[in-house]
């Protein structure tokens, strides 16, 4: 082929580039690389300033700085600065990053930079498209995602927690934003207890308390009520977060709870658009995330399963991951923690297995102590004469209390038809209301 100065350089093959610099090197008698004199450095500060140089996301940046940038990094706490060379061409910049000048064969760069530019993704549209192998291989070079707090959180995902009311599920939550507190700087923001009431929770005793310390890298914020006046609750929270991720570093964030977030998460199209500003702020800070939902109160012969999440049923499907917890039939200390849904790796604790726990504070620490690895279908309530009996006794008081059918089968878990039907086998046992509301029978109640 003919060359010239005109040629375009995506016209060559590597070889006619091989040929190319070879020659030039050899008729002009000059080293591959110059000399370089302190004067030649300049500085990029901290990820984002990699993640500007780059044009990568936070997480790529900081596996740029631990791979190929790492012998280039200078860090002094939580400052980082990378040594860059202006004068050297872009396409040298990582392996000169990575090696003395004295090593550097300028062709074999250039040729891996070639190479790997011709293995990036088709750009057609807004999709990146190259072969199911490629992007296996690509994934392999990166390292597999950190789990935390027995595999049930998986690092970069965003996990919903859910339970009853009462079941424990801000416990559990700050307990596991504590194990990653361990390893990671974590912000809690806490939108269901007050100071005295998450105080309250981790001090035992009065005359000479004993105090459960947390790792100073966990974090906790309330909303502060002033600014919440005349604004989108929701928009503002979600801002914050983001300013937490950007200009705080933060990176592993807990939010208890979605209903405070979201006061429409009943309604399909306005729980899709929160869940997707979370998703954007997920990917575009490299976020893991575990936001706290609700179950409303269910059938407790029945497993948990995804649509006892509350809210709308496209809520679930938002999410990475998702954990349950179950109360036990067997005793009220009793919790049972089930994976309803999994997207990395296997699904460990899928019901045949579940993780079972004693809620409990001990030494100033209100905790999930494990007890140890159980079926689901052994902690439901078993039907049978007993729990039958409770279950109309428990039917008669709720209609005692103006409570309609569905209001009825909202508060138990029943269906609405089940709930007609019970009511209407307890009247006919005699049933009769055990506390002191006034009771009113007749068919008015069971027609609603």
């Amino acid at each position: 082929m003919f060359i010239e100065d005109t040629t375009p350089i995506a016209a060559l093959t590597i070889a006619d580039l091989k040929k190319l610099l070879k020659d030039s090197l050899r008729e002009q008698k000059i080293e591959a690389i110059p000399p370089v004199t302190t004067p030649g450095k300049r500085y990029v500060y901290g990820l984002k300033g990699i993640q500007d140089l780059f044009g990568v996301c936070h997480l790529t940046a900081q596996r740029y700085k631990d791979g190929f940038l790492a012998p280039a990094c200078i860090q002094n706490g939580r400052k980082i600065r990378s040594l860059l060379m202006p004068k050297w061409p872009w396409i040298f910049l990582r392996t000169i990053s990575m090696r003395t000048l004295d090593e550097i064969d300028p062709i074999a760069a250039i040729t891996a930079e070639i190479e790997k530019f011709q293995k990036m993704p088709d750009r057609i549209g807004i999709m990146s498209v190259q072969s199911a192998n490629q992007w296996v291989d690509d994934a392999l070079q990166e390292p597999d995602p950190k789990t935390y707090f027995y595999d049930l959180l998986v690092e970069g995902e965003c996990t919903v927690l859910f339970a009853s009311s009462n079941a424990g599920k801000s416990v559990l939550a700050t307990q596991m934003a504590e194990a990653v507190a361990r390893e990671n700087t974590v912000l809690y923001l806490d939108c269901e207890l007050s100071a005295k009431q998450f105080q309250m929770r981790y001090v035992e005793g009065k005359v000479s308390p004993i105090i459960h310390r947390f790792p100073d890298s966990l974090l906790r914020a309330e909303i502060r009520p002033d600014d919440i006046v005349d604004t989108n609750l929701e928009d503002a929270i979600l801002d914050s977060v983001a300013a937490a991720a950007e200009y705080r570093g933060i990176r592993h964030i807990f939010v208890d709870n979605i209903t405070f977030l979201l006061n429409d998460s009943e309604k399909g199209e306005a729980a899709g658009a929160f869940m997707k500003k979370i998703l954007a702020l997920k990917r575009k800070y490299g976020l893991t995330m575990v936001i706290v939902g609700h179950s409303p109160k269910r059938q407790p012969r029945t497993p948990m399963v995804q649509n006892d999440l509350a809210g709308s049923a496209k809520l679930m499907n938002f999410f990475d991951a998702g954990i349950a917890i179950g109360r036990s039939a067997k005793s009220s200390e009793l919790r049972y923690v089930k994976q309803v849904k999994v997207r990395t790796g296997l699904n460990k604790y899928d019901g045949e297995k579940v993780l079972l726990f004693k809620l409990k504070q001990e030494q100033g620490y209100t905790q999930f102590i494990y007890e140890d690895t159980v079926s689901e279908a052994d902690h439901l309530r078993q039907k049978n004469a007993l729990t039958e009996a409770e279950d109309l006794q428990e039917l008669i008081d709720l209609q005692a209390q103006n409570k309609t059918v569905r209001e009825i089968a909202a508060e138990t878990g029943f269906a609405p038809t089940t709930v007609h039907r019970k009511i209407k086998k307890a009247l006919e046992l005699g049933y009769k209301p055990s506390c002191s509301v006034p009771f009113h029978s007749g068919a008015e109640q069971l027609n609603n």
